[in-house]
């Protein structure tokens, strides 16, 4: 969400509904102390290791060029902030560890403690529109990725995330009928040796007064391997992805888990 990502358009307006997907944004500020020698080979690393319009197939279009940063921007005014902090309070002990995660799903920006972010995001209009996103993350060390990406495969995960969604689309993005449901997905395909690699689903549906339902659908990959993360997703306004979309985002995940081996050095 997560991301993150999510993020790209993991925390995006897709069709008119707001998926909110933790993919890339882990933190609400990125912080490093690597040396600019050491920011540029991780850059190099993050851009290398992305999801490119080679290894889609036809059909598959780069929404703009990929993209590096390192800051972050609140997307959220003070009210929702203030809204954001208040719904966190009201989720299980047990969430709290992703309060900052959830927080941060909701603006764009590097998670805590990278010093290279490199986004990329494809779509085909064969495939109901859909958009597949790609964001790869270099950390400051080996330990933070490993922590980070914890929190994704920890059972606790959906059931935090799902709660935290449905509160956001009803107190937040003010919907009602609002139906959300985030569930843990194996792995479509097992990742290289020393790769790390988790997936789930999100499905939401809600509408403002007086409108349609909006509904979106999206599938999200997390991995790990050393220092670096990567977040893939697929995501549409449709109750049920596509399968051609689905199988294009799993061949899109495999490929950049593929691509994480050798980890950054």
């Amino acid at each position: 969400m997560h991301p993150h990502g999510s993020r790209v358009p993991s925390a995006r307006a897709r069709a008119g509904m707001v998926v909110v997907a933790v993919a890339v944004a882990v933190g609400l500020a990125a912080c490093s102390t690597s040396t600019p020698a050491a920011t540029k080979k991780a850059a190099t690393y993050a851009q290398r290791a992305n999801l490119g319009a080679q290894d889609l197939p036809s059909g598959w279009s780069p929404q703009g060029a990929a993209t590096n940063s390192t800051g972050t921007s609140s997307t959220l005014s003070p009210p929702q902030h203030k809204s954001v902090h208040a719904l966190l309070a009201t989720l299980p002990s047990s969430c709290r560890v992703l309060d900052a995660t959830f927080t941060a799903s909701l603006v764009s920006g590097p998670p805590i403690g990278t010093v290279a972010q490199n986004q990329a995001q494809f779509s085909s209009a064969n495939d109901g529109n859909s958009v597949i996103s790609s964001t790869v993350v270099v950390f400051g060390s080996a330990k933070e990725a490993q922590t980070t990406f914890a929190y994704y495969a920890a059972p606790t995960f959906a059931p935090c995330l799902q709660a935290f969604l449905t509160a956001t689309l009803k107190q937040i993005f003010t919907l009602s009928a609002v139906q959300v449901t985030v569930a843990p997905v194996p792995v479509a395909t097992p990742p290289p040796a020393g790769v790390s690699a988790t997936a789930f689903t999100v499905d939401q549906t809600g509408k403002h007064q007086g409108a349609q339902a909006q509904v979106s659908a999206s599938k999200e990959e997390v991995v790990q391997s050393g220092s670096a993360m990567a977040f893939v997703q697929v995501a549409a306004g449709v109750t049920s992805l596509p399968p051609d979309a689905v199988t294009v985002f799993d061949q899109a995940a495999s490929t950049v888990a593929h691509n994480l081996v050798p980890p950054p050095s």
